[in-house]
């Protein structure tokens, strides 16, 4: 036994295979025809072209055969999502014989096979081994009428690229999200909007492709070839959102690295200005000093000077002094021997 992604245990080496048909008697004969064969296993079937969807999805099969009558969503648009959401999944269509335009759907949906609805069972389960070896299977008495209708179609895809390119950036991104089969809160995490913002964005997708609903909008982007266009427009979103925040990160490094050097240069400044205020004080302290210096050494010149002459006129009056009793003396001695 083998896991397969979505929790459904198949058989090793055997293909699986979701059928699709609105009629439960030829889901049932169809069934059991395929399940008489040793290397195929029907894992789901739906007559409801949304639980075909589901259940593709649920079992990624190798195989899913679809009517092109399915309920609510009808084969084509069913094929479309299938590949879209389960790309390892081929498709086989069961539509009218001889139908072009179904066929023609059909091819441009995805599917890898297409076969008359009452071809016999056979034709299928050789269909089924032939569109897994990856064989793109066209009835030959249809192939010329679809290589017209193809190349008819050309105009269509064309002017479904003018629609596409009428739409908003934005409207281009919801576009390319139906196609994956976002829901509302699907796009609203992708986009960082609101839900309600997203359901405005679809309704106006909708309106101006000229489509009713989710499902239709999903077919033509993959009825046209448009997805791989959209899925460019969303990487080109996703690189536009990484650069921005890489330069809204740059920008924030480089404003945090310039008021950094720019606070550092300010402070540089204050301290040189404050050293430059301390050396003027010094500088005037200094002359103050100098100044006082200067009159000390003035003062000192006059002290010396009146002391000079101080010492010159104290001499002067010792001297005199001297004489005066000298003279004295004299004359004291000359009285004393008159005596």
């Amino acid at each position: 036994m083998n896991q397969l992604r979505g929790g459904i245990v198949a058989t090793d080496g055997m293909l699986s295979i979701v059928l699709g048909d609105r009629h439960p008697l030829f889901q049932e004969a169809v069934r059991s025809v395929l399940e008489g064969e040793p290397d195929l296993q029907v894992v789901a079937t739906a007559g409801d072209g949304n639980r075909v969807i589901a259940e593709a999805e649920r079992h990624r099969p190798h195989i899913a055969l679809l009517s092109a009558n399915l309920l609510n969503c009808d084969g084509f648009s069913a094929t479309a999502l299938i590949r879209s959401r389960v790309p390892t999944c081929r498709v086989i269509i069961l539509a009218g014989d001889r139908d072009n335009v179904a066929l023609a759907r059909a091819i441009e949906a995805g599917a890898g096979g297409y076969l008359p609805q009452d071809c016999p069972l056979t034709e299928v389960i050789a269909a089924i081994h032939a569109v897994h070896r990856g064989d793109v299977l066209i009835p030959p008495n249809m192939l010329g009428d679809l290589i017209e209708r193809l190349s008819g179609r050309h105009n269509g895809r064309e002017q479904a690229r003018r629609l596409v390119s009428s739409l908003t950036r934005r409207e281009r991104e919801i576009l390319g999200l139906l196609a994956q089969g976002a829901d509302n809160e699907a796009m609203a995490d992708e986009l960082f909007i609101s839900p309600q913002t997203a359901r405005t964005h679809v309704q106006n997708v909708l309106a101006k492709l000229g489509v009713h609903s989710r499902l239709e909008a999903a077919a033509f982007v993959n009825r046209h070839s448009l997805r791989e266009e959209l899925e460019l427009a969303s990487s080109k979103r996703v690189l536009d959102g990484k650069r921005n925040e890489f330069e809204r990160v740059l920008s924030q490094k480089v404003d945090a690295l310039v008021t950094s050097k720019q606070k550092q240069a300010d402070d540089t400044r204050k301290a040189i200005d404050s050293k430059r205020q301390q050396l003027s004080q010094l500088q005037a302290e200094v002359t103050a000093l100098e100044r006082t210096g200067a009159q000390l050494g003035a003062d000192v010149s006059s002290g010396q000077s009146q002391i000079a002459a101080a010492k010159t006129n104290f001499l002067a009056a010792y001297n005199a002094a001297i004489t005066v009793l000298s003279s004295n003396e004299d004359k004291l001695r000359t009285q004393l021997k008159g005596a």
